[in-house]
């Protein structure tokens, strides 16, 4: 599902990422774990199409995404920071998204529907998004993620700002979609994303410096 060939990425003359190479299959899971500055966010940004490598290449089912630039709605992607607009309240925005992916007017209302239900957002549905708590905040931002069933899932620091139950509710919506999904997950929690992941990818200064299933990266490192 996702193929990335040794990207680097420079910003100025200091690099953010050297040579970083990786794959993802559909039903795979992979925690990308690694400290502030580590470059997780700008791989998932040059993933997604965000921003363009300085060198490399990244192929979602297997197609140059800055060549056929179409594939990227393969992707959902939720950013550190969800990108939401203040002044709409939460039906609004999600069944806007839904409209900008494509989708026609009765399903777009449908699925907004189905995932208010889903991520438990029914409470503050006909709130505007400005006046949500960062856990809601992000939920919306999960929600507009998952609208139209990408088959690859981006997700960064995706339980910033959800107490413990948010957080479980997360977890079990992951183990619902990781058959049918290929999905990353970038997280400082290094148990959560144990828990959560089939595999785990450790980046340190830019490079990928281990990428294998977690027991067996946590019998190297003991």
């Amino acid at each position: 599902m996702l193929t990335v060939q040794n990207i680097t990425h420079r910003y100025g003359r200091s690099p953010a990422l050297s040579g970083v190479s990786l794959a993802l299959a559909k039903g795979e899971t992979l925690g990308l774990l690694g400290q502030n500055g580590a470059g997780k966010s700008t791989l998932l940004k040059i993933i997604t199409g965000y921003i363009a490598p300085s060198e490399g290449v990244v192929k979602v089912a297997g197609q140059d995404i800055n060549r056929h630039p179409a594939v990227r709605g393969e992707i959902g992607y939720l950013p550190e920071k969800p990108p939401l607009y203040d002044d709409m309240r939460v039906d609004e925005q999600l069944v806007y998204l839904a409209r900008l992916k494509g989708l026609p007017r009765r399903k777009a209302h449908s699925e907004a529907a189905v995932l208010t239900e889903k991520l438990g957002l029914g409470p503050v549905s006909r709130r505007l998004t400005g006046n949500l708590s960062k856990g809601y905040r992000q939920r919306v931002g999960l929600a507009g993620a998952l609208i139209g069933d990408p088959p690859l899932l981006v997700l960064d620091e995706p339980t910033s700002g959800l107490d413990p139950g948010q957080r479980q509710v997360f977890a079990r919506l992951v183990e619902e979609l990781a058959p049918r999904h290929a999905i990353i997950i970038s997280s400082h929690i290094v148990s959560e994303v144990r828990t959560l992941s089939s595999r785990l990818a450790i980046l340190h200064q830019g490079r990928l410096v281990a990428d294998g299933e977690p027991y067996k990266l946590e019998a190297g490192l003991g």
